[in-house]
């Protein structure tokens, strides 16, 4: 048997051989895997996308929910708005705050530019060369 099948549903079809291009208006279903050597593309609508390992390069990404991660690297600015609470923050460059800083402990090996400072009855501990410009003002024992 030679021609066109003109009949549109075919069940028993089991096999067509090697197709050139294939198109589907409707919903394409499978039990089994779809391979492609030249790519997949299209828009992902199913949600959890659990078995990604990798994304390439994001030029942009927003994220509505918490980021978990047992590193984060950061090669530009990180910008945080609102609270932060963080672990701990390991920098090579300069860290800068707009706002306040609340620690422990403060610990720098490099120099530190502060604009104003209060130090708590706790005390300040300073080891090494401190620089004052300007007027020191204090009330109690120096």
């Amino acid at each position: 048997m030679s021609g066109t099948l003109l009949t549109a549903s075919q069940p028993n079809i089991t096999s067509v051989g090697n197709l050139t291009s294939l198109s589907a208006s409707g919903t394409i279903q499978t039990t089994g895997m779809i391979y492609g050597n030249g790519g997949i593309s299209g828009t992902l609508v199913t949600a959890s996308q659990t078995n990604i390992t990798s994304v390439g390069t994001l030029t942009s990404l927003a994220v509505t929910g918490n980021i978990s991660g047992a590193n984060v690297t950061v090669s530009n600015d990180l910008t945080v708005a609102g609270q932060s609470n963080l672990a701990g923050l390991r920098t090579t460059g300069a860290i800068t705050a707009i706002g306040n800083v609340s620690a422990g402990n403060i610990s720098t090996t490099g120099l530190a530019n502060v604009q104003s400072l209060y130090v708590g009855s706790g005390g300040a501990n300073i080891n090494g060369y401190t620089k004052i410009t300007g007027n020191i003002d204090v009330t109690g024992n120096f």
